[in-house]
């Protein structure tokens, strides 16, 4: 679900806070790459600490959240393209490491 989420952000990122939207344009941006370096950041010392191959698959998924919250708040064409297709692949990736560990 976090990644219906992050669909989500990349779908009101470009309607309703883009160039038209006058003031509020691109006003997010700078909030959503903080959190994406915060949550990559936190995620990669969960993995480090975790003993269990499940809680470092659940840590792995926090930390492509941040990575995809990362290309959001990049706020290039080039960056939201490759946040969409890294959203397929680890999310595929992720399940399939689910049902591994």
């Amino acid at each position: 679900m976090t990644k219906v989420g992050l669909y989500a952000i990349i779908r009101v990122h470009g309607t309703v806070f883009g160039e038209a939207a006058g003031a509020l344009a691109f006003i997010h941006s700078n909030w959503v790459l903080a959190a994406g370096l915060i949550t990559s950041l936190m995620a990669a010392l969960g993995v480090l600490a975790s003993r269990v191959l499940r809680q470092q698959v659940a840590y792995l998924i926090l930390a492509s959240v941040g990575i995809l919250l990362i290309a959001i708040g990049l706020n290039s064409e080039a960056a939201l393209s490759a946040a969409i297709y890294y959203l397929v692949h680890s999310t595929l990736l992720g399940g399939c490491f689910v049902f591994i560990g």
